[in-house]
């Protein structure tokens, strides 16, 4: 799932699409993402209001701010070089494949007075490429608010560098080292550090079955389930892998392994395994429900976080499409939910919490206990923090992939902030003002297991299409536990 780096087409910079039409515009780009299916949907948002360009450190001394040629901006407001010097800096830069938005590695992007170069990071094809600015640019947001310049270069290409950071971006453009099949894009600002990759996902399993027409890989897309429970044995926990059919579409059908097993020792207590219709069949075959019988070839390893499944047999459950048998192997990465490095929130401090139950007219004075950094994992395993700021009134997401920033904001006596609390679930909830569809959240929740735990949930809901189904959502967990400080 990937975030939109762009902004909906109800706020794109007119600016930047008169631009695209007036200056002979870089072929539509998609999103950095994860797949064609949400870069098909975010190619024409791309182009109305990202850039595209390369940058470069030269040793060479500022030149003079000049005005720029005239009619390098098209409809823009034409700068001076002079309006170019507070983006001067490195970028820490990822390179994407302008066909299908898929992310081919790392890189640098360099500006440096009125050169830009980039440098395409080790396992990317191309060398050190600089391009001098031509031309600077006012870029504004559909309401005329400057949000940051257009760097115009050579060979219709340029760069748009944002202050503060545009959907998510410092820095989105031409990719100097690749003429046409790749653009560039920096979701750090100039001299912060690159975000630290993350790992290579949660591993999966494949289901082997005559009921199938093919073998069946459950390679998750979602945010891993992983729940405390009561079992006979002590607490327990339920692993449950997903791939949706659609990330985008909150009601999609998907597949799922879960295993149980005992917390302490790693004991299995069961697998089932829940597949959608076979993509080759007709519409309306029953879904494919199997569980372990015997449960053999299953190892739980709670010290290195692995389940593995080496040749598992599966007996259909009586509710199954089909009664075929079928085997599962593979492994997966068992998640740790664990604060990590940066968290502010205590287990304490939470434990400490209350707030009141307020859906229409909260403020920020009621969310006060909750305010601070939280940082977990999110959906690929990488860091995920939300930020509620008390003083700035703002809720931000960010996991190195999307970084959003919410307001509050009020009008006719009503606020987007919304609270909640039970007897189990205290949250807060800050919507976009415009588009309720999205939202940052926070909830916090014991365990009913093991009191002494409190999970966290943090989502940030993008609006992605026109339907209410048609949304993009980032998520990311973390546990307290008051037994482990």
């Amino acid at each position: 799932m990937t975030p939109t780096p762009c902004p909906r087409p109800t706020d794109a910079c007119p600016e930047a699409t008169r631009r695209a039409t007036d200056l002979n515009p870089l072929p539509a780009r998609q999103g950095h993402g994860r797949g064609a299916l949400l870069g098909a949907l975010m190619a024409a948002v791309l182009l109305a209001a990202c850039g595209g360009g390369g940058s470069e450190e030269s040793t060479s001394p500022t030149p003079s701010p000049s005005p720029s040629p005239a009619g390098a901006c098209g409809t823009m407001t034409a700068l001076t070089t002079a309006d170019l010097a507070p983006f001067a800096g490195s970028y820490a830069i990822k390179h994407f494949d302008s066909g299908t938005g898929t992310e081919v590695g790392s890189g640098n992007l360099t500006l440096s007075g009125s050169t830009l170069t980039v440098t395409p990071g080790s396992g990317v094809s191309g060398s050190a490429t600089s391009a001098e600015v031509t031309a600077v640019c006012a870029n504004t947001n559909g309401s005329g608010a400057r949000i940051g310049v257009v760097a115009m270069m050579s060979g219709d290409r340029h760069m748009d560098f944002f202050s503060p950071a545009f959907n998510g971006l410092y820095a989105s453009g031409s990719d100097l080292s690749n003429s046409s099949s790749r653009y560039v894009q920096a979701t750090t600002a100039a001299g912060e550090p690159a975000p630290a990759p993350a790992p290579a996902g949660w591993g999966s399993a494949t289901v082997r079955s005559t009921a199938l027409a093919a073998d069946r890989v459950v390679a998750p897309n979602l945010l891993p389930d992983l729940d405390w429970e009561t079992t006979s044995f002590g607490a327990g926990r339920k692993l449950s892998m997903r791939r949706s059919a659609n990330p985008l579409q909150g009601n999609a059908g998907l597949d799922s392994v879960s295993v149980r097993y005992v917390a302490a020792t790693g004991q299995l207590l069961s697998v089932a395994v829940a597949l959608v219709p076979d993509p080759s069949q007709p519409l309306g075959t029953a879904n494919y429900a199997a569980t372990c019988g015997p449960c053999t070839g299953v190892t739980v390893d709670t010290t290195a976080g692995t389940v593995t499944f080496t040749d598992t047999p599966l007996t259909a459950t009586i509710l199954s499409g089909s009664q075929q048998p079928a085997t599962l192997s593979g492994s997966y990465r068992i998640p740790d939910w664990r604060p990590r490095a940066g968290t502010t929130v205590t287990a304490a401090g939470l434990a400490g919490c209350s707030i009141n139950s307020n859906a229409l007219s909260a403020t920020f004075g009621d969310i006060g206990c909750l305010a601070g950094t939280y940082v977990g994992t999110g959906i690929d395993g990488q860091a995920c923090t939300v930020t509620l700021d008390s003083s700035a009134q703002t809720f931000r997401f960010n996991d190195g992939v999307k970084d959003n920033t919410f307001s509050l904001s009020s009008g006719s006596g009503f606020t987007n902030l919304s609270t909640f609390k039970s007897a189990f679930v205290q949250s807060a909830t800050l919507s976009r003002a415009i588009g309720s569809l999205e939202s940052i959240s926070v909830s916090a929740a014991p365990s009913a297991a093991v009191p002494e735990v409190t999970v966290v949930d943090l989502s940030n809901v993008q609006h992605e299409g026109g339907t209410l189904n048609s949304v993009y959502s980032q998520a990311c967990r973390i546990e307290f536990d008051t037994r482990t400080p």
